[in-house]
C-alpha cells in the first residue's frame, strides 16, 4: 500500500488527534449552513462556530458549540447559483491550517439545484464548481505563496448531508485536478498532496 493510499484510509479508532480533527471538521460542516440560513461568514473577519439554524428548533435538538480556533481567518465565501454550491475557506497562518466548509442540501425538493445534485450527479458538480472558481483559486495561491514551507500546509474539508459527499470529491480535485475540467493545470502547479487534505463526511448523502 502506498503512502498516499494510506493517507485517505476512512478513520475507525481515532487518535488523540484524529478525534480532535473530526471535531473540528463537524464543527465546519455545521458553521458551512450558515451559508444557506444567514450571512455571518464574512471574509476577512474571525470564523466563529454556527449551528445549523434550520434544525436547532427541531425537537430534541440541542446546540453543538463545537469551537473553532479564534486564528482562523474567513479568505473567501463561494456561491453558484447554477450548482447551488455554498462553501467558505478560513485560514489560520499560526496553525497552517485551511479549513474548507460546503453546506448541504438547502431544503430537499424546496432548493432545485441542490436537489439535482443531490439525485443526478452526487454533488460532482458543486465540487467542480469550487474547484474552478476563480476566487477561490487565488484565496488557495495566495496561501501557499505566503508560505516558506507549503507542504506544512493542512487543508480539512467538512460537510454534511449534500456537502459531505462533496468533501471528499473536492480533495481529490485539489490534488489531481480534473482532467476533463480546467483547472488540472492550476493544481498541478500548486502540487498539493493527498497527505495534506483531511476530509470529514457526515451523513454524506
Amino acid at each position: 500500500m502506498t503512502s498516499d493510499q494510506k493517507s485517505i484510509q476512512a478513520v475507525t479508532s481515532p487518535s488523540s488527534e484524529q478525534a480532535e480533527r473530526l471535531k473540528l471538521g463537524l464543527a465546519i460542516a455545521q458553521t458551512a449552513y450558515e451559508l444557506n440560513n444567514g450571512h455571518r461568514i464574512v471574509p476577512g473577519k474571525t470564523l466563529s462556530y454556527f449551528d445549523d439554524a434550520a434544525l436547532i428548533n427541531t425537537p430534541g435538538a440541542r446546540p453543538l458549540k463545537l469551537p473553532i480556533d479564534e486564528s482562523f481567518l474567513v479568505k473567501g465565501v463561494f456561491n453558484d447559483p447554477k450548482t447551488g454550491l455554498n462553501a467558505f475557506l478560513a485560514y489560520s497562518s499560526d496553525r497552517k491550517e485551511i479549513l474548507i466548509g460546503v453546506a448541504g442540501t438547502n431544503g430537499f425538493g424546496g432548493d432545485a439545484p441542490d436537489t439535482k445534485q443531490d439525485l443526478i450527479s452526487l454533488g460532482i458538480g458543486q465540487a467542480k464548481a469550487l474547484a474552478e472558481n476563480r476566487d477561490f483559486q487565488v484565496a488557495l495561491q495566495s496561501i501557499f505563496v505566503s508560505e516558506n514551507n507549503p507542504s506544512d500546509v493542512k487543508i480539512l474539508i467538512g460537510g454534511q448531508s449534500l456537502g459531505g459527499g462533496i468533501a471528499p470529491t473536492l480533495g481529490m480535485f485539489l490534488v489531481y485536478g480534473n482532467p476533463k475540467a480546467n483547472h488540472e493545470l492550476f493544481y498541478s502547479q500548486l502540487q498539493i498532496k493527498a497527505n495534506q487534505i483531511s476530509a470529514v463526511s457526515i451523513n454524506g448523502f
